[in-house]
């Protein structure tokens, strides 16, 4: 039976250490074929960055990152593709494990569309509230089911709500990748109110976090790169948005804002 799950995008204010956070944020999980999960599932809001130390620095180049969470999807995903192609647009996809075991094919046409996938572990859930040991086999379950398919492993982790301790990013030696501009796609469920937010809050170097698991999603994307294509924005991998530079221990959510 088909359930439904709306995942909050909550706020977060650490005024000692003077930085505002978003932390979290996806739509409802693709399992399958279907969207599953429940309220039930749903972490309790945490604050996910307290004590991270904070850098941000100038934001001069008008980069921009396109990345999606939760597929693959088997009718979606491809569908996203060849829009990605038709606008020579690279873009990073941070997959679900259980929806790869489903469709490693669809796996293995992102990579052959020239994209790069991330691990966004095995079925989403709050990592920060799990044991040391059930959010690595989260992550190295998924790694296996992604190398399976691929032959690849992910070198980009993103934790699913953005939900991350130290000790984790520690323990899992690999680049942490948050976002700075949050579609809301999930929860408006519209094409053009999709667009029209990520074009209103997108600056430079951002890193836009959309889904590809639903189908209003990816009919945004194309007025979302017209338009900000017309601004001037220019469309980049994750590695060039960093200069190649992303190192393990460290949380990005865009271009000098970084923490550990």
């Amino acid at each position: 039976m088909k359930k439904s799950m709306m995942l909050h995008s909550n706020l977060f204010k650490n005024v000692n250490r003077g930085f505002i956070m978003v932390a979290a944020v996806s739509g409802g999980l693709f399992l399958g074929g279907q969207q599953q999960a429940s309220a039930a599932t749903t972490p309790a809001p945490v604050e996910i960055n307290q004590g991270f130390a904070h850098t941000t620095v100038g934001n001069t180049k008008k980069y921009v990152s396109l990345t999606f969470d939760d597929g693959p999807s088997p009718t979606l995903t491809p569908r996203l593709l060849k829009i990605l192609k038709k606008y020579n647009v690279p873009a990073t996809f941070f997959e679900v494990g259980y929806n790869v075991k489903a469709h490693p094919a669809t796996s293995r046409l992102v990579l052959k569309y020239g994209h790069t996938i991330g691990n966004h572990s095995w079925n989403h859930p709050d990592l920060a509230g799990m044991s040391m040991r059930s959010a690595k086999s989260q992550i190295s379950r998924t790694d296996k089911v992604i190398y399976k398919a691929t032959k690849t492993k992910p070198k980009y982790i993103r934790p699913p709500y953005g939900s991350i301790t130290h000790a984790e990013i520690k323990a899992f030696n690999r680049p942490i990748i948050q976002w700075n501009v949050d579609s809301l796609d999930w929860s408006y469920l519209n094409a053009a109110r999709t667009a029209n937010h990520v074009v209103a809050t997108t600056h430079g170097r951002s890193i836009i976090l959309m889904h590809d698991i639903h189908a209003t999603s990816v009919a945004a994307v194309p007025s979302i790169i017209k338009r900000l294509r017309a601004k001037g924005y220019v469309f980049v991998s994750l590695d060039k948005q960093f200069n190649g530079n992303l190192k393990p221990g460290y949380q990005y959510f865009g271009y000098g804002d970084y923490r550990k």
